[in-house]
């Protein structure tokens, strides 16, 4: 049901934004996402130090999903190409197999649940959302971009993890429930073999909106890709 609400939001709200919404509401549509999955992280971690369930060895926004779940209405509250197509990478291949593999104990309506769905559903949804309704279509050669960040961040992990004892990002075992790592090989030959694999989902996600760009072309955002882009505003 999680993963229906998500695909459904994922269509239906750019659908309607684009239909039904002028400039500045679909930049207020935006923002309020931003805000709730930001705000939904945040809380999460101080209801989990009220109740003394706060475990730092798995709790700190670390992952990269809920790291970016957290920052993302710093990052996006003015969405631009450059910061958006990381970030879509990102998403729609690491967050998106959040969804569809879970790594979730409990189930609705605990809270743990709702913030896990709030921030990796909420995540997929805002990134289509702000490709379609502001036509910032995230460009082939920025896949070797986003390759960059997310290995220079496993390796910050993998430092992190070793020293603290820790697995963020996985970067020390693999994830308790079957995952495509599974079929990566053992630790630490997954790390590479994964390499590949990250490559293959980036041009995965890249490719239906390059599809979209030709069916739906906007001159504006065109403009945009060959300069530093400037924020999406009222």
């Amino acid at each position: 049901m999680a993963l229906g609400l998500m695909v459904a939001c994922a269509i239906g709200l750019p659908w309607y934004a684009r239909g039904h919404l002028g400039s500045a509401e679909q930049l207020i549509v935006a923002r309020v996402m931003a805000a709730v999955i930001s705000v939904t992280v945040a809380v999460w971690s101080v209801y989990r130090l009220i109740t003394g369930e706060f475990d730092g060895s798995k709790d700190l926004p670390l992952d990269l999903c809920n790291l970016i779940a957290l920052l993302i209405v710093v990052l996006m509250w003015n969405p631009s190409l450059v910061k958006h197509e990381i970030l879509y990478y990102l998403v729609l291949s690491g967050t998106l197999q959040g969804t569809i593999t879970p790594n979730l104990d409990e189930s609705f309506p605990h809270y743990n649940f709702l913030k896990y769905w709030i921030a990796h559903g909420g995540l997929v949804i805002f990134m289509v959302y702000v490709s379609v309704v502001f036509r910032l279509y995230p460009r082939f050669w920025s896949i070797l971009r986003a390759y960059i960040f997310v290995n220079i961040y496993a390796v910050v992990m993998l430092a992190y993890n070793l020293a603290a004892g820790t697995n963020y990002f996985y970067t020390m075992a693999k994830p308790p429930i079957p995952s495509l790592l599974d079929y990566m090989g053992p630790w630490p030959w997954y790390l590479l073999t994964g390499q590949a694999l990250a490559l293959f989902l980036f041009w995965l996600s890249w490719f239906p909106m390059a599809a979209l760009a030709r069916v739906l072309p906007d001159s504006s955002v065109i403009e945009r890709r060959d300069t530093e882009p400037n924020p999406v505003s009222a």
